[in-house]
């Protein structure tokens, strides 16, 4: 299978990246939707798919490690690190924001209201520490995990290139591999997996920086991204093996996944199997019908149906209990409008802010503004190494 060409992946802007972020919120939602149902006593447990979250690390690592490579090459500067971080602000957080400001008024934590709209106002409610016992907007952990990366790892990357160069890149990512997994050795395997190693973001920004690791390798011309049929099938294997594991470790006696070696690690090898993944990603050609359609809708929406979709459901749950709607309609009822409001968000809200964002270089070619993982990364595979 051939690369597309350039011209290709303009038009359909990597749908191979579609693809995955897809199909990471939709492992998301069908997790979410099987636990809602358990927990309300309906349905029966089916097979469990990997974790969808740790996916999203990964691609987010990858797009914004090479939005930071082409910074870091042209302009390691205060200047530019500062207009990155408004760039992804102006991405990310007037959406949070409107949603955390909703949840306040119309379904406000039981207690410590004014602890929680403090904590989550400035994105520490999981910063060292375990998220709120009442797990109220629960699916904020990751964003919080991502922002801080944004802030931490920009600035440190950033300032080792000014320093270093390209070496100095390395040292920023080889820091926020070991020492997120370094800290998560000291943290008693006595405490719950989920809510002390998991969802902490000092334990976890580790997650984000396998896909800075493959943007660095597609940069540089990697033979992984010529071998990809290896990649992939390494990758497959590895999440086939993360999968039994998770299902059959702890009551076949292998590695326990309460244990102190799989929560150290078991995030480490996800990344890296994710990470083997995205060479074949990178190859797809977009798929002109409705199903490349409804793809390429379900990835842009994907931020606003992460951030509403647990709380329809939660939404839908109260009136099932109440008795004002059938346990049958509970999911169909929370995804269509998970769908209509998320259209609409992208549509009316996020869409119109992301057109007023600066630009990361104000005065360039048009080419260049193109984003680095649309241009530079397919450049690295189809280009012979310049000397």
């Amino acid at each position: 299978m051939s690369l597309p060409n350039r011209q290709e992946h303009y038009g359909n802007q990597l749908y191979g990246l579609d693809l995955i972020r897809a199909f990471a919120i939709a492992s998301v939602l069908y997790t979410h939707c099987q636990i809602t149902l358990l927990a309300i006593g309906h349905g029966r447990r089916l097979p469990s798919i990997l974790d969808g979250v740790e996916l999203f690390f990964v691609l987010s690592g990858f797009l914004i490690g090479g939005l930071l490579i082409e910074i870091a090459e042209r302009e390691p500067s205060l200047r530019a690190w500062f207009r990155f971080m408004i760039r992804r602000w102006m991405r990310t957080l007037p959406a949070y924001f409107v949603v955390l400001t909703l949840l306040l008024l119309a379904w406000p934590p039981a207690k410590d209201r004014v602890t929680h709209a403090a904590a989550y106002a400035t994105l520490t409610q999981n910063l060292a520490w375990p998220m709120p016992d009442d797990n109220w907007f629960g699916v904020s952990w990751s964003l919080t995990i991502e922002e801080w990366f944004y802030i931490l790892f920009g600035a440190i990357f950033l300032m080792a290139a000014r320093a270093f160069g390209r070496r100095g890149q390395w040292l920023a990512i080889a820091l926020f591999l070991s020492v997120p997994l370094l800290a998560r050795l000291a943290v008693p395997v006595s405490l719950p997996w989920d809510l002390h190693v998991r969802k902490i973001v000092v334990l976890r920004l580790d997650a984000i920086a396998y896909g800075v690791v493959l943007a660095r390798l597609l940069v540089e011309r990697s033979a992984l991204f010529r071998f990809w049929k290896l990649s992939l099938a390494a990758g497959i294997s590895l999440l086939g093996l993360i999968w039994v594991e998770w299902i059959f470790g702890n009551a076949w006696g292998w590695i326990p996944t309460n244990g102190l070696v799989w929560r150290t690690f078991g995030f480490c090898i996800t990344g890296i199997a994710w990470g083997l993944c995205f060479p074949a990603a990178l190859r797809i050609v977009e798929v002109r019908s409705f199903i490349g359609r409804f793809v390429s809708a379900l990835s842009r929406q994907s931020y606003a149906i992460y951030l509403i979709h647990f709380s329809l459901l939660d939404v839908c749950t109260l009136n099932v209990m109440r008795g004002r709607l059938p346990w049958q309609l509970l999911v169909p009822v929370a995804m269509t409008a998970t769908w209509i409001i998320s259209y609409m968000s992208l549509k009316l809200f996020e869409g119109p802010i992301l057109r007023l964002r600066p630009r990361q270089w104000p005065t360039v070619s048009a080419e260049a503004t193109l984003p680095t993982h649309r241009i530079r990364p397919m450049d690295a595979i189809e280009q012979p190494q310049a000397n």
